[in-house]
């Protein structure tokens, strides 16, 4: 799902850098994203639809009461996707900690061990091809 926005986050940020300038002896980045993590967790509860997927039928909408939200972080063995988990139940600080740069370190070389580096990126571009093409089927049905 895409969706394009304009947003007024000028007391998010002032809130953002009152925050960071507490927690940065402390060697935690409080960052946009966080808080994007929060605002897409609230959007989803206002909209469970959204957070639901199809069971394997393929018949029944099946919703979701958890909330783990996935990053997709660039690194340079390629792309790996995090994912934290119950992003509903943890603060901004909680976030600013799952989210620092060493964890990504462990997310890629946990992907290394397992086999799947490199994987990854190219199960996403075929999902991605997969989408585009039942998208052009759709519109020339």
């Amino acid at each position: 799902m895409t969706q394009f926005d304009e947003a007024d986050i000028t007391d998010m940020e002032a809130l953002r850098k009152a925050m960071a300038a507490e927690y940065k002896a402390r060697d935690i980045r409080i960052t946009p994203l966080v808080f994007l993590m929060k605002a897409i967790v609230k959007a989803l509860q206002e909209y469970p639809r959204v957070n639901s997927s199809l069971d394997a039928g393929g018949e029944n909408l099946v919703f979701k009461k958890y909330f783990n939200v996935g990053i997709a972080v660039d690194t340079p063995d390629g792309l790996v996707v995090p994912v934290v988990q119950n992003v509903d139940r943890k603060s901004l600080v909680d976030l600013a900690v799952e989210l620092r740069r060493d964890q990504y370190q462990g997310a890629r070389q946990e992907a290394e061990t397992r086999g799947h580096a490199g994987r990854l990126h190219h199960d996403l571009q075929s999902r991605r091809h997969r989408r585009h093409q039942v998208h052009a089927d759709r519109q020339c049905a």
